[in-house]
Formats: C-alpha cells, sequence, structure tokens
C-alpha cells in the first residue's frame, strides 16, 4: 500500500506539471537555456521571456521537483532570471529614460545578468555565475559588464541565501541541536568501557603534570 501511494505521489504531480505547462505556455517545457542562448545571439523566438511561460515554468518546477523528478534548477533558474530580466527591462522602458533601456544592446546586457543571477541562485556562487553567463549565453561580452553581472548575482546569492534560511529556520534549530548534544559514555552507546575512559583521563593527566613539571 505503501509502495502504490508513492507511485501515486510521483504520477499526479508529474501529470500536474505537465498539463499546466501545456496549457499556460507550451515554451516552458525542458531547461531553457539553448533558447535563451538562441535569444541572444540575435534570433527571435516568440513567448518564450513572457510572464505566462515565467508563471508556468515555476509552477511545473515545483510540482515536478515535488513529485521526485531527477531534474536540475540550473536551467530553468536561468530560464526564470532570463524572463525577469526581459521584464524589467520592459518596465523600465516606459520610463523618462526610455531612450538608454530601450537600447538593443542593452537587453542582452539584461539577459546575461539575468542568467547570472539564476546561476547564483542555485549554486550560491556569484563569481562562478558570472563566468557562466559569460561562457555559456554570451558570444560577446562587454568588460563593463563584469561588475553589474557581479552585483545582481551576489545580491540574489544572498537574498536567496536569507530567504533559505527563513524557511527552514526551524529544521536548522533541530539540527544545530542535534549537533552540539554529544551522548553520554556509558557501555550502551559507546565502545569502550567507562573504567578505560577514567584511566585514559588519568594517565592524560598524570602526563601532562609531569611535563609543567
Amino acid at each position: 500500500m505503501a509502495f502504490f501511494a508513492w507511485v501515486m505521489h510521483v504520477v499526479i504531480l508529474t501529470a500536474l506539471s505537465a498539463v499546466f505547462c501545456q496549457i499556460v505556455s507550451k515554451q516552458a517545457v525542458g531547461s531553457g537555456i539553448p533558447e535563451v542562448k538562441v535569444i541572444m545571439h540575435g534570433f527571435k523566438m516568440d513567448n518564450y521571456l513572457t510572464f505566462r511561460t515565467l508563471i508556468a515554468k515555476m509552477v511545473g518546477l515545483t510540482l515536478a521537483m515535488g513529485g521526485g523528478l531527477p531534474i536540475g534548477k540550473e536551467g530553468p533558474f536561468v530560464h526564470i532570471g532570463a524572463i525577469v530580466a526581459t521584464l524589467l527591462s520592459k518596465i523600465t522602458a516606459t520610463c523618462q529614460y526610455s531612450a538608454f533601456f530601450s537600447n538593443e544592446g542593452r537587453e542582452i546586457e539584461m539577459l546575461s545578468s539575468g542568467c547570472a543571477v539564476g546561476i547564483a541562485c542555485t549554486f550560491s556562487a556569484p563569481i562562478g555565475a558570472v563566468l557562466y553567463a559569460i561562457e555559456s549565453t554570451s558570444k560577446y561580452f562587454a568588460v563593463k559588464n563584469y561588475w553589474r553581472g557581479f552585483l545582481a548575482a551576489t545580491c540574489s546569492a544572498i537574498i536567496f541565501r536569507f530567504a533559505n534560511f527563513f524557511v527552514t529556520a526551524e529544521q536548522s534549530g533541530k539540527t544545530l541541536t542535534f549537533a552540539r548534544s554529544k551522548p553520554a559514555l556509558t557501555s550502551k552507546n559507546s565502545s569502550l568501557n567507562p573504567s578505560l575512559g577514567w584511566a585514559f583521563l588519568s594517565l592524560f593527566d598524570t602526563t601532562e603534570s609531569s611535563t609543567l613539571r
């Protein structure tokens, strides 16, 4: 019965993830890294960086990982970071500095920073995230964008770690309490007899006293 319940749990969550992505946005299927690389190399792909794809990606990834599927978060997080960067570019393009944000080169820079943010949230490694954004997603990367990508990756890694800490605060407290507790030296939970332990401590005390003299 337990095995059947476990199998149904995996099947139901996986099916919900697939159906949700199929209904909301088919572009959310897969890791998303190949599509982001294609977009950053100048090709246009419709509906891959939209809000509907963001929702489908987040919900589908949550259901798939909740079902226990052996999938990684690196690719989906890169795709999510690229979508958020694109949405921020569209929002800031409506401000008074629209000529600065509506530049096509600026959009590519935002996509690179978004990819770095996704890697930083996954591995909490800002420097590695920037190097990944340079190596795997960009064909040409301006030197002036190094500090921008590093700043975005560092902020995202810090926020992600703080959020993870506060969400799992209760479990972390239990883990620390368990790690700090030391079992008593008894014959039930130790392979050494208590008398041997006291003899070892007495010998160590005698040796230390003779050394000090």
